[in-house]
């Protein structure tokens, strides 16, 4: 893990809609540059399952909490980052 960030309610509420508002993912397609660097989100909930997020930040910029997939056209980590703060070390 090269960082990590403890967030708030509301802060949570903004990664979930920027991730809500991603396209969705068609088929299946094939990514070249995909080397497997990804980033994880882990959203934990007082009263329910915790749930996690894999976004991958190459190839095809994938984004998936196991049961849905979405397609990242941006740089994620940037949009996030200028959302709710860089992550701490």
């Amino acid at each position: 893990m090269l960082a990590s960030a403890h967030l708030g309610a509301r802060q949570a509420g903004t990664i979930a809609d920027l991730l809500t508002k991603l396209p969705v993912g068609h088929g299946t397609t094939a990514c070249y540059n995909d080397d497997g660097a990804r980033d994880v989100i882990v959203l934990t909930y007082a009263h329910q399952a915790a749930a996690t997020v894999s976004a991958d930040l190459s190839g095809c910029g994938g984004v998936t909490n196991g049961w849905f997939g979405r397609v990242s056209t941006t740089d994620l980590t940037s949009a996030l980052s200028a959302r709710v703060g860089a992550p701490s070390s």
